[in-house]
């Protein structure tokens, strides 16, 4: 016996996600593409808890605004990284005060106040595919719209053959 008395503390981890889009009506990647093609005229980003299920978690905070006439992905993901870091901001001071509140998603789906939708990465990819050869002609700007990004996936798996 070393003499040595330990004793018990209890660590408490709070794990949540800054997820840029409304939940659960944005649930998984490219939320802000979705949003554009969708026609969306507003958008939102939230903070939630994580959950052992994607973008599932209970929602600690939200900010909605709106989706201008002019907006691109790139624009509204811009907008959406600003709006989330000021929803960030509020949500860390709610819960360093420990007057933070939750929502959870299945209750609002539950009471139909939200739909849920989930966008997985494999979503997005097929969209470009249907555009590029279903719906687009040949030598048009689909085409261009794939080579751009087959390539770009090229460069970032180190499979191009430019130097």
């Amino acid at each position: 016996m070393l003499g040595v008395v330990m004793s018990t503390q209890v660590v408490l981890y709070v794990l949540f996600d800054l997820h840029p889009g409304p939940l659960p009506e944005y649930r998984g990647s490219f939320a802000r593409t979705h949003a554009i093609l969708n026609g969306e005229k507003s958008f939102g980003v939230t903070v939630h808890y994580l959950s052992e299920r994607v973008d599932r978690g209970d929602i600690i905070g939200e900010l909605q605004f709106p989706v201008l006439s002019s907006e691109t992905a790139l624009s509204l993901d811009t907008r959406a990284q600003l709006y989330g870091y000021a929803l960030f901001c509020e949500v860390w001071l709610r819960l360093l005060d420990g007057s933070v509140s939750c929502r959870s998603q299945d209750e609002l789906i539950a009471q139909e106040k939200r739909k849920a939708c989930f966008y997985p990465m494999r979503k997005m990819t097929a969209f470009w595919i249907r555009q590029t050869f279903h719906a687009a002609p040949k030598n048009s700007i689909g085409s261009t719209a794939l080579f751009t990004f087959h390539h770009a996936l090229s460069l970032q798996s180190g499979l191009s053959n430019e130097s």
